[in-house]
């Protein structure tokens, strides 16, 4: 995994071309798949683990589905709010998108990934329960 950090910004750069599993050490870098020649897998922490309010940012940045798999119900996205993951694999909807994940909830409930999307209105995402 090839890392980039430009002068005076705090945001990390990874880049990744087959499957990776994070941790919450990764919370607040930036991760995108150029050069990927198949489907790349990303699984995040669980939520419970990292700050609230710390984020993941994602981007799809070859013409190869990018999937962002969780653990099973802790992720929020398109009116789904236990979801297991959320990708961009719709053929010719790929490059381009993105998400964003924030770690969300009261200390007295269940924290869960909040997805923001970064994607166009012809790139369809899913979401699998």
């Amino acid at each position: 995994m090839s890392r980039t950090r430009q002068p005076a910004v705090e945001r990390e750069y990874h880049n990744v071309t087959a499957d990776i599993t994070l941790t919450p050490g990764d919370v607040g870098r930036t991760f995108g798949n150029v050069g990927a020649t198949g489907t790349v897998v990303i699984t995040i922490p669980s939520a419970a683990n990292c700050p609230l309010g710390g984020d993941l940012k994602f981007l799809s940045c070859a013409d190869q589905t990018l999937t962002i798999s969780g653990t099973a119900g802790e992720i929020i996205a398109l009116n789904d709010v236990a979801a297991n993951s959320v990708s961009l694999g719709t053929s010719s909807e790929k490059a381009s998108g993105g998400f964003v994940l924030t770690a969300v909830g009261p200390a007295t409930a269940a924290t869960k990934w909040h997805v923001a999307y970064q994607t166009e209105e012809t790139q369809t995402v899913t979401v699998v329960s």
